[in-house]
């Protein structure tokens, strides 16, 4: 049998089917040592990381170069009107999400006061990773409005309570 091999790719068409073989077994082998050892998605999304409009609210991937400034430029409204999203969490009844909500901080656009995310309505703190299952979701903005009448109440006026969090300063 292994004769009858050898004589088949001793012909004209069994050249050909060695040589598509070979290819086939290279390419493959490429493929595989790419996935193995090429970017994680980890990777990929620290060289290409989420920005979001200001104008439009759209997000988009921006691959970042040497003197790029912020905000960079928009594929939505062909203006430097991005900045980089952080993310909230959370969803609106407090559940951890498994995709987080692309939020833009107040502090990117110079607008005063803590940010909360559109969709949930809760506060984001910069740089928030994903929260371990059992953690405490951040409050709403009713929640953390009440909040801060209670401990301004508390201080009796002889203190204000910063209203701002910290915004990781930016």
């Amino acid at each position: 049998m292994f004769k009858k091999i050898q004589d088949f790719f001793m012909t004209g068409i069994g050249r050909y089917a060695g040589v598509l073989l070979f290819v086939v077994a290279v390419l493959f082998a490429f493929v595989s040592f790419m996935h193995s050892f090429g970017k994680s998605d980890a990777q990929s999304f620290s060289d290409a990381p989420l920005f979001i409009d200001s104008v439009t609210g759209q997000t988009f991937h921006y691959q970042l170069h040497i003197g790029d400034m912020i905000p960079v430029l928009s594929p939505f409204t062909g203006k430097n009107t991005a900045y980089p999203a952080d993310f909230s969490w959370w969803s609106k009844d407090g559940t951890i999400l498994q995709t987080p909500e692309p939020v833009l901080m107040n502090s990117w656009i110079g607008k005063p006061g803590p940010t909360f995310a559109p969709i949930s309505g809760r506060l984001v703190i910069p740089g928030e990773r994903m929260p371990a299952p059992g953690s405490k979701p951040p409050p709403t903005k009713e929640e953390y409005y009440a909040e801060l009448a209670q401990q301004n109440a508390d201080t009796d006026g002889d203190a204000q309570v910063d209203p701002m969090p910290d915004q990781g300063g930016r």
